[in-house]
């Protein structure tokens, strides 16, 4: 599927949304957010590094891109969804990206965009944490396509080190999200009885 950018309009220098492409930063709710679980599962079983050395800087290159990126975005010449807020499934939370209308399936695609340093060469299949999330949201939203956006900072730290966008777009099976789901409500049920 193509995706392309929409034109917004310049008011004094500040990006004008239209009105349903609003940019929208809600709180957390209370309790427990699918990013936690999702963190800590990493964590546990080795598979992600600690974010905790994450630059103010580079954190606020990844929300500025997103909200540049967000409200431009359309797939299949319509608009998605841009942060329209929190979702709550099993009494777990999370906020994804965004939704559009359409699929092969019928059911929607879910959106979820990233700004990072690791080079564009590696593949999606290894990195563990982003496939969690964005199975889960999946889940969370009822729809098994999904779009991840990823600007890779230094491109592929060999010839070209420009920032490059990657788009990679994902069918799930049912199975291969609740499986998912599965390992996220246990992890869940663990964190909650050692805290």
């Amino acid at each position: 599927m193509r995706l392309k950018f929409r034109e917004v309009r310049r008011l004094d220098g500040l990006v004008d949304a239209k009105p349903n492409q609003t940019i929208h930063h809600h709180d957390r709710s209370s309790g427990v957010h699918l990013s936690d679980i999702i963190y800590d599962m990493g964590i546990k079983a080795g598979l992600v590094k600690d974010f905790g050395g994450l630059s103010t800087s580079y954190l606020a290159i990844g929300l500025a891109w997103e909200d540049w990126y967000g409200v431009r975005m359309e797939c299949g010449g319509e608009p998605i969804n841009y942060h329209f807020g929190e979702v709550v499934k099993d009494e777990i939370a999370a906020t994804p990206d965004g939704i559009s209308s359409g699929g092969r399936l019928g059911l929607g695609i879910g959106h979820e965009i990233k700004t990072t340093k690791m080079s564009s060469k590696r593949k999606f299949a290894d990195d563990w944490y982003w496939g969690a999330q964005i199975k889960s949201y999946a889940h969370m939203l009822g729809v098994r396509e999904y779009h991840h956006h990823a600007l890779h900072l230094n491109g592929n730290y060999g010839s070209n080190r420009a920032a490059k966008l990657v788009v990679r777009g994902f069918t799930f099976t049912r199975g291969e999200l609740e499986k998912n789901w599965e390992q996220v409500l246990r992890h869940r049920d663990l964190m909650a009885r050692r805290s």
